[in-house]
């Protein structure tokens, strides 16, 4: 929860690219090391919503298994713009992974 309070209390939800555009790398870095030790609070010299945003896109790209799962994964891709095959993909996925999908 405290990296998606962080990416919209800093306008994430109306910034061009938020989940495209980088963060910093160092803040990144910084960010990552500061929650892993237990210390939730995102410091006030954040001020760009990538960097929450870039840090939640990496501990996703680092998950041993991924949220959608690879005999899932095309008919993800082939539900783009289409709502209803989307949720029908959203409905197969395993409970915690459909959880953390319907949480983002």
């Amino acid at each position: 929860e405290t990296l998606t309070s962080a990416i919209i209390s800093l306008r994430g939800l109306s910034t061009e690219g938020i989940f495209r555009v980088p963060g910093d790398t160092e803040k990144i870095h910084e960010l990552r090391i500061q929650l892993e030790r237990g210390n939730y609070e995102i410091p006030e010299s954040i001020k760009d919503p990538n960097t929450p945003a870039s840090l939640l896109k990496l501990w996703m790209r680092e998950l041993t298994d991924p949220i959608i799962p690879m005999h899932l994964y095309q008919d993800c891709i082939d539900s783009e713009g289409e709502f209803d095959k989307a949720m029908e993909v959203v409905h197969k996925l395993p409970e915690i992974n459909r959880r953390v999908v319907m949480y983002v």
